[in-house]
Order: C-alpha cells, then structure tokens, then sequence
C-alpha cells in the first residue's frame, strides 16, 4: 500500500530509497522512544530492575516492532490483495471461455471475448 501511494508520486528507484529511508527513521524513532521511555520510567520508580533496556536491546526490539508492523499492515494485505485479484483474472477468463487470463492478449480472442473479459475484470 506504501509503495502504491509513493508510487503516485515517485519512480521505481526513489520508492525503494523512500521506503528504506522510512525504515531507517521509524526504527531509530521507535528505539529512541523505547531507551528514553525506559530510563525515564526507571527514573520515576527509582528501580534498577532486570527489565532495563540497553541501547542495543532498544534498537533490537525497536527494528523488530517496525519490521512485524511492516509484515502485519504492508505485505500480508498486498499478499491477499494480489490473490484476489489473481483469484477474479481466473474466474473471468473461465466464464468467457479462456483456457487462462492470457488468453486474452492471445490473437483468437475476439473482441466480444475481450469486452466480455474487460467488463467482468471491472465489475
């Protein structure tokens, strides 16, 4: 969905470069908030207890919220989203007569076959 909206906007390259870039911000964002929230905390309770977080486990568990969000709200709704569409390709191209959705571009297909194919693929 990122890549979409900053694909209205950017080139192939700078999506990728905008995406890693965005990465990298909210990581070190996150793990900054984690290491200060945590000493700020330790500070208010003035307990040293065991749950401290370094700034290495800070950046770790920082990087690793970033990367389950990235895997919950990015690539699992485009995965679905691209076997959807795959998933209506197929039931279109059968119901028209198609052996596969290529067929479409095929030079047998007529251009009633292709309407028909067209029609259903946007309704």
């Amino acid at each position: 969905m990122l890549d979409v909206i900053a694909g209205t906007i950017f080139d192939d390259r700078e999506v990728l470069s905008f995406v890693v870039t965005l990465f990298v911000v909210v990581g070190l964002v996150l793990s900054a908030s984690i290491f200060f929230g945590n000493k700020i905390f330790r500070k208010a309770t003035a307990t040293d207890t065991v749950h401290s977080f370094g700034v290495g486990k800070a950046v770790l568990f920082g990087f690793g919220l970033v990367v389950i969000l990235m895997i919950l709200f990015l690539i699992i709704p485009t995965q679905l989203n691209d076997r959807l569409w795959m998933d209506k390709q197929d039931s279109c191209a059968e119901e028209v007569g198609y052996s596969s959705p290529g067929d479409d571009n095929a030079g047998h297909a007529t251009a009633e076959q292709q309407s028909k194919y067209g029609n259903c693929l946007n309704g």
